[in-house]
């Protein structure tokens, strides 16, 4: 599209030039383009075939004029070139960046799925270690326990700290338990022993009594 805009330039600017010189542009500017796009051709070239075309046409400033249309053709080539390199490097930003996005929108897509199947496993490693204590609550409270299906909106770490926050509790009072059933074991053996004690002491006086009974007798 930049090469058709600055042909046109030319073409525009070429139909004015021959114009003022009485050169029919309809009919000789398609063979004065086509002098200057050949590729093969020097500049000593073309401004030779140029000139030898003005020549035989007209005799006013044939050689000023060659320069001048080479001189424009040059101009718009160069321009040509510019918006060709500014084109170039236009689709490049705009392949770069969709690269970018690409890249961007992939890592992105990894990462999210590296949370989540992390997310999954920290849930499922929180499900099984709560559900483990719920079973051990059920078994030792007769039920009393809290299901992690009742904070579905709660963050997992949070579930985990309170988690282990339960389990240190409840290990606390067991041993605590343990430690006032094994006093209160003791109190009743004791109390035991002394009603064991008390008891023989009783059938011994009994049978003394009893014994000196039958020698009062005798």
């Amino acid at each position: 599209m930049a090469a058709a805009v600055s042909e046109s330039s030319f073409d525009v600017w070429l139909s004015a030039k021959l114009s003022k010189l009485n050169i029919d542009q309809e009919v000789f500017g398609s063979y004065i383009t086509g002098i200057l796009e050949t590729d093969d051709s020097s500049h000593e070239d073309k401004t030779e075939d140029l000139v030898s075309f003005f020549s035989e046409i007209t005799e006013d400033g044939v050689e000023d004029t060659c320069r001048e249309i080479i001189s424009k053709w040059n101009e718009t080539q160069k321009e040509k070139e510019v918006e060709a390199e500014k084109l170039k490097a236009e689709e490049k930003a705009a392949n770069d960046q969709a690269v970018a996005n690409l890249m961007e929108k992939h890592a992105t897509s990894i990462v999210k799925k590296e949370l989540s199947n992390e997310e999954r496993q920290r849930k499922a490693a929180l499900l099984k270690q709560y559900g483990d204590v719920s079973e051990e609550e059920e078994s030792d409270d007769n039920g009393d326990g809290n299901d992690v299906g009742a904070f579905p909106n709660q963050d997992s770490s949070l579930f985990k700290n309170t988690n282990k926050t339960d389990v240190t509790s409840k290990e606390r009072a067991k041993r605590d338990k343990a430690k006032q059933d094994h006093e209160k074991k003791k109190e009743r053996d004791k109390l035991q022993r002394e009603k064991d004690k008390q008891k023989a002491l009783d059938r011994k006086e009994k049978e003394k009594k009893r014994t000196q009974k039958q020698e009062r007798r005798r």
